[in-house]
């Protein structure tokens, strides 16, 4: 029983907008554009979640409380979570993917194994629940990493202090040394290799991608860190001195919560630039891999074009309505 969780956000509407500007006046944090802007893609995210994964039990949509036009919210296997249903109230509103994913294990019904989804990890072919989860254990891939000082190097910064004061290194990988050290993971084995010597973990490798979680590691992690994910899930923005979901994941690695395997066969990342639109478009369309994530970029000047093109390749591989669109 496995579901899926995605989290979406409108930055058009007029509403959430109003909201927006009101409260960015009143605190610092992350506030560019490219953390909201909708691309108009997120009918292809559903499509493909029906085409190539029937298996998922259902689908919890978690939005602050706008609804697209063309979503039906009576569709079957959905669940619309508005933030007001599992977020404290004192909490709201909220501009900081950070605060709301740390509490996602808080949604009522959620099953206890589910994957998570930014909404732009699209499924594009054919993919089995095993990718996922084996018997309930999580798929994934432990591997050592530095901290490269980009993206959200300040999240993991925070994840590792709480980490190190709770675990040792090497006890973590000695008692599960067929998993730090899998064949699955080729070549990537060799940077936990160059990094044995360091007596603290340093960071790890993240794939960016649906991740697979337990319910109860989030309950677990809320009892170790209170006051860190207390601080986060208050956070209207997104700034430093605050935790990401990676460490549920990281939590999952140390424990020996998971499977190995290796993403990179089913899954790829893409940098969204101005130059690259017919690349992504041909990887859609040739369906390369089961996994794309489109990460956004401010190196897009012509976002209208790209944004058509996108919806161009997707039309050719997903071109009928799902049952969630009305």
């Amino acid at each position: 029983m496995i579901d899926f969780v995605i989290t979406w956000v409108n930055g058009d509407d007029p509403i959430w907008r109003t909201k927006f500007d009101q409260y960015s006046e009143l605190s610092n944090g992350d506030k560019r554009e490219i953390r909201f802007r909708d691309w108009g893609l997120l009918r292809y995210w559903f499509r493909g979640v029906e085409a190539f994964t029937p298996w998922v039990r259902y689908v919890f949509f978690v939005t602050e409380g706008h609804i697209p036009d063309w979503l039906d919210t009576n569709a079957p296997k959905l669940k619309i979570v508005r933030h007001s249903d599992f977020i404290p109230k004192e909490n709201l509103p909220l501009f900081n993917s950070r605060a709301i994913e740390v509490n996602l294990h808080r949604i009522q019904g959620l099953s206890e194994t589910f994957v998570y989804f930014n909404d732009d990890f699209f499924i594009i072919d054919k993919l089995k629940s095993s990718f996922f989860f084996k018997k309930g254990v999580p798929c994934d891939i432990a591997v050592l990493n530095a901290i490269d000082g980009g993206g959200v190097s300040d999240a993991i910064i925070e994840e590792l202090q709480i980490l190190n004061r709770y675990y040792k290194k090497d006890n973590v990988i000695f008692k599960n040394i067929f998993k730090w050290f899998s064949y699955k993971y080729g070549f990537f084995v060799f940077r936990t290799l160059l990094l044995l010597p360091w007596p603290h973990f340093t960071g790890f490798y993240d794939p960016h991608l649906p991740t697979p979680f337990l319910k109860s590691t989030f309950y677990h992690v809320w009892g170790k860190a209170p006051k860190k994910l207390m601080k986060t899930s208050k956070s209207k923005f997104r700034t430093w001195g605050t935790v990401n979901p990676y460490i549920f994941r990281y939590w999952q690695l140390v424990n020996g919560d998971f499977i190995p395997m290796n993403p990179s066969k089913k899954a790829s990342y893409i940098q969204l630039k101005d130059d690259n639109v017919g690349k992504v478009s041909r990887f859609i369309i040739k369906q390369k891999k089961s996994i794309l994530v489109l990460n956004d970029s401010e190196d897009i000047n012509n976002f209208d074009l790209y944004k058509f093109e996108l919806k161009k390749a997707f039309l050719k591989i997903l071109p009928d309505k799902s049952s969630y669109e009305l």
